[in-house]
C-alpha cells in the first residue's frame, strides 16, 4: 500500500470516528433537552427564548454534520482516484 493511499485511508477513518463523535453529541445533547425541558417553567421567559435559540442552532448543527461528513468522504476519495489516475 502506498503511502499516499494510506493517508486517504487514514482520512477516512478520523471522518468515520468524527461521526461517532457527532452521533454521541447527539445522544448528548438529547438526554440535555430531556433534563432541561421539564425546568423551563421556571426560567425567565427572556431566558427560555435564549436557551429556545440555541437549541434550534445545535439541533441544525448536529443534523448537517453528518452530510458534511460524507461530503468530505466523498471528496476524500475523490481526490484518491485522481492521484491514482495521475500515478501517484
Amino acid at each position: 500500500m502506498s503511502d499516499e493511499l494510506s493517508d486517504f485511508r487514514r482520512a477516512d477513518e478520523i471522518l468515520t470516528r468524527m461521526g461517532e463523535t457527532t452521533r454521541g453529541i447527539r445522544a448528548l445533547l438529547t438526554e440535555l433537552e430531556s433534563a432541561v425541558e421539564g425546568e423551563l417553567g421556571g426560567w425567565p421567559p427572556e431566558v427560555v427564548a435564549r436557551y429556545r435559540a440555541a437549541r434550534r442552532d445545535w439541533d441544525g448543527a448536529v443534523r448537517r454534520m453528518p452530510e458534511c461528513l460524507d461530503r468530505a468522504r466523498q471528496a476524500v476519495w475523490e481526490i484518491a482516484d485522481e492521484d491514482a489516475d495521475r500515478g501517484h
